[in-house]
């Protein structure tokens, strides 16, 4: 077989139970995996070292700003604070406000059984 472009040959070696291993050729070009660059996604391929990654972005604007997001309210609590004309950004709190409707309630209701 003759050679192709030259390649690299290490030679058999004799195992320890006395048999021979067969001698290997390495192609040109080949690099082994120990030896190959660490793969680097495309997002980090392009930045440079200046550059601070989208994550280290994130925690800077975090750490100089606090989150401005409005509390989550409940549907059902939103549709009975809109009916009562409390503000989503009033001082009381979601159970306050809720207590405070409910009492109304039950005062509206009280009314309503003495007129009748």
């Amino acid at each position: 077989m003759p050679p192709k472009d030259n390649p690299q040959v290490i030679p058999g070696t004799r195992r320890a139970d006395g048999t021979f291993r067969k001698p290997r050729r390495i192609r040109p070009g080949y690099v082994p995996p120990e030896e190959r660059p660490k793969y680097t996604p495309p997002s980090q391929r392009g930045s440079s070292e200046n550059q601070p990654r989208k994550d280290q972005q994130r925690a800077q604007k975090s750490d100089a700003q606090p989150a401005k997001g409005k509390k989550y309210i409940p549907p059902f609590a939103r549709k009975r604070m809109e009916q009562a004309d409390i503000p989503d950004d009033s001082p009381l709190s979601l159970t306050q406000s809720l207590e405070k409707l409910s009492m109304d309630d039950d005062i509206k209701a009280s009314k309503k059984d003495a007129e009748k």
